[in-house]
């Protein structure tokens, strides 16, 4: 028998073999294309939406000038902005998880829009012309959970697929 023969029979039972020895190896595998779930930050999302709603909420019930001007609630907005910094530092730390940073980055601007809102209302003429409307509150509050829901939904679907 020739060398020719037996190094084509040699190549033919490697190129067979070799395909189904590593297919084991690589079904094994698995290529994940975003961040796995984090519970800390389904935590912190879901603290800044009870905060954002508590605060819904007071400035319903409290719709009358003084208590609704924004001066008043300037605390609130120190705090949230800080949480949400907290947050995006959080998830930027997490490979993969460009999605949920981008969200964040929605949510963070939102709670900007709804201050500039609160903020340019206090210019208006002394009394209830200062406070923010009903109609500007629920787009705004609306907006934000929509984007906190975003959010969430995000991380139950990360905790599903581990």
């Amino acid at each position: 028998m020739s060398t020719s023969c037996r190094s084509s029979g040699r190549r033919r039972f490697v190129v067979t073999l070799l395909p189904l020895l590593w297919a084991p190896l690589l079904a094994s595998c698995s290529v994940s294309l975003i961040a796995p779930y984090d519970s800390r930050t389904e935590e912190m999302v879901t603290q800044i939406q009870s905060e954002l709603s508590a605060f819904h909420q007071e400035l319903i019930y409290d719709s009358k000038a003084p208590a609704c001007v924004y001066s008043k609630h300037m605390g609130f907005y120190r705090t949230t902005h800080a949480d949400i910094a907290n947050l995006r530092v959080r998830v930027g730390a997490i490979a993969k998880n460009a999605q949920t940073a981008d969200q964040v980055e929605a949510l963070e601007k939102g709670v900007g829009d709804l201050e500039l809102i609160h903020r340019n209302r206090e210019n208006q003429p002394p009394g209830d012309t200062q406070c923010m409307g009903i109609k500007a509150m629920e787009n705004s509050f609306g907006g934000l959970e929509g984007i906190i829901r975003a959010i969430l939904q995000l991380e139950m679907v990360k905790q599903r697929t581990l």
